[in-house]
């Protein structure tokens, strides 16, 4: 979880491709809305804010699909 952020909820899944990984976490604040954080390596971390968890869904399934054309296997979830 980043700092300075008012998260009460959070769940990370990882893709790997070869030897890389990439991270995803959907965070739930405080306030009721979502983030959608990815990491790789080699790349600055995004950080997309969602009003609802509908919109947040919506954007973390487009993603799966990207990320699976892309060649990446997962999501590997943790808590």
């Amino acid at each position: 979880m980043r700092p300075g952020v008012d998260c009460i909820t959070a769940m990370f899944y990882f893709f790997q491709k070869g030897l890389d990984y990439l991270r995803c976490e959907i965070q739930g604040r405080k306030d009721g809305s979502f983030e959608l954080v990815i990491t790789e390596r080699d790349a600055p971390e995004r950080v997309e804010q969602y009003p609802t968890s509908q919109q947040a869904e919506r954007r973390w399934t487009e993603l799966q699909d990207q990320f699976r054309t892309d060649g990446w296997a997962g999501p590997f979830g943790r808590e």
